[in-house]
């Protein structure tokens, strides 16, 4: 990943010493959360790296209007009947396979309308992208940069297994 700073180049082994973004976005509808994602989708496609970006919301109408994918996609597909409230639940060799290849090669993950994510959802997130990128970090989110954007006064969790991430 080289990305410019200052006029110079950071190269992967920089950015390895790089501590890892978690972020947070937020701000009521129409003041440009969407743009930003639109911004960072730009800067990616520009630099020919939009294959390190990953975009998701809880909801395929929400992801949909990122050009995203759902959360649950980027976790292996995990169904109400085999989610279980403990986040170290360990995915088939095929879903990992699958998680693997979707996050091997992820720099940024960006997750829309956050506020819809419960506590334990967001922590099966985490556990899922850590199992993926095992070898490469055991950071949170597998050492992923994260941006989550969202209003936490608009969209209440989806989920009733779970406390939202605010109170």
């Amino acid at each position: 990943f080289m990305l410019e700073y200052n006029g110079e180049l950071v190269s992967a082994e920089r950015r390895d010493r790089v501590a890892q973004l978690l972020m947070y976005i937020g701000g009521s509808g129409g003041v440009g959360k969407s743009r930003v994602i639109a911004a960072a989708v730009h800067l990616f496609t520009a630099y020919g790296r939009k294959h390190w970006l990953r975009l998701c919301a809880y909801t395929a109408f929400a992801a949909g209007q990122i050009g995203g994918t759902t959360t649950h996609a980027l976790m292996g597909e995990i169904t109400q009947k085999k989610r279980k409230r403990d986040v170290t639940y360990n995915p088939s060799a095929k879903t990992m396979t699958t998680l693997q290849r979707v996050w091997s090669e992820a720099r940024l993950c960006i997750v829309d309308e956050c506020s819809m994510l419960s506590c334990h959802w967001n922590g099966l997130l985490s556990a899922r992208m850590q199992a993926a990128r095992s070898g490469i970090s055991d950071a949170p989110y597998g050492g992923v940069h994260m941006i989550f954007c969202g209003d936490f006064t608009q969209l209440p969790p989806i989920s009733t297994t779970g406390r939202p991430l605010y109170t």
